[in-house]
């Protein structure tokens, strides 16, 4: 595996975005892989890529069902509602 490494400016501005946040809970893991479990078994011919783009990432920075750039700043109950609402509608 090719380890990626970064660079200290880079490493220096996770450390100021990450001060003074508060952990995430671990609890919020399992239920995200969960909902994602329901809806790959639904759609098992899509790869995880797509499969997170078409139904976790809803409300990207271009809009509804356009996801761009904020896909790497969702916060997961974000992500869990949007899987929920899919599991709801589709899965029933």
């Amino acid at each position: 595996m090719r380890k990626t490494k970064l660079s200290p400016e880079i490493l220096s501005t996770i450390k100021k975005m990450n001060k003074g946040l508060k952990p995430r809970d671990p609890k919020r893991i399992p239920e995200v892989l969960d909902a994602l479990k329901k809806i790959w078994k639904k759609y098992p011919d899509q790869r995880l890529g797509q499969l997170l783009l078409n139904f976790a990432f809803l409300e990207g920075s271009k809009g509804k069902d356009q996801t761009d750039s904020s896909i790497h700043a969702q916060e997961d109950d974000i992500t869990l509602k949007n899987l929920q609402k899919i599991i709801k509608e589709r899965l029933g």
